[in-house]
């Protein structure tokens, strides 16, 4: 049987084939996290009912490249009122480093930062510089790490939660050798100057 053969016949491609866990309520991106949109102007904005939501379904969709080539991603988290309900949305993803990505803290429009999310694909915790960051704004910090896990910092409390373990939505195939050619060249330069990540030195790029 052929590949086409096998997502034309699987009903359950549209969402990875894991019904039980992942739905695609609008079309866009397979999630375990229910929410809604709205499109403004040529904009889809999604819309989450909390920001520990926001920062789940930012793990599922976003982790899996993150993870292919073992750079950070990052994205802000700000609230909303929608028809009298305040609502969550994330801001467009970053693109980072091996081991730092920028965060952006303060917002640019009228809707407040609550927090930020962001991906560790070579190590499972907050750094110190992640916390400082939430402490010095007053935002949340979320991480999205190899172990699958989303962890929350509450600035405070200074204390770190499990939120909840997340399925990464799948690099395409077509996907991979684009990706490949935009962060090689960086990630073997980090790799030549030494990096101090023992993991880094001894890992397979881009990861299988």
């Amino acid at each position: 049987m052929s590949a086409d053969a096998l997502i034309r016949d699987n009903l359950y491609c549209y969402c990875w084939n894991d019904a039980v866990i992942l739905s695609d309520e609008d079309g866009m991106l397979p999630s375990s996290i229910p929410h809604s949109t709205k499109d403004v102007g040529a904009d889809r904005i999604i819309y989450f009912t909390s920001p520990d939501d926001a920062a789940v379904y930012f793990a599922e969709t976003v982790y899996g490249r993150s993870s292919y080539v073992r750079f950070e991603f990052s994205a802000s988290i700000h609230s909303t009122s929608v028809g009298g309900n305040t609502l969550y949305y994330l801001s467009p993803t970053i693109t980072g480093h091996p081991h730092s990505v920028k965060v952006i803290v303060r917002s640019t429009n009228a809707d407040p930062i609550v927090a930020y999310v962001h991906t560790h694909p070579n190590s499972p915790g907050f750094s110190s510089g992640d916390t400082g960051i939430a402490d010095n704004n007053k935002v949340d910090a979320y991480v999205a790490n190899p172990h699958l896990e989303v962890l929350r910092y509450d600035y405070t409390t200074k204390t770190v939660s499990l939120i909840q373990y997340f399925v990464p939505i799948p690099v395409p195939q077509s996907d991979k050798a684009v990706l490949e050619s935009i962060f090689d060249n960086e990630w073997y330069e980090h790799i030549s100057l030494i990096c101090p990540f023992s993991y880094c030195q001894s890992g397979i790029w881009p990861t299988p």
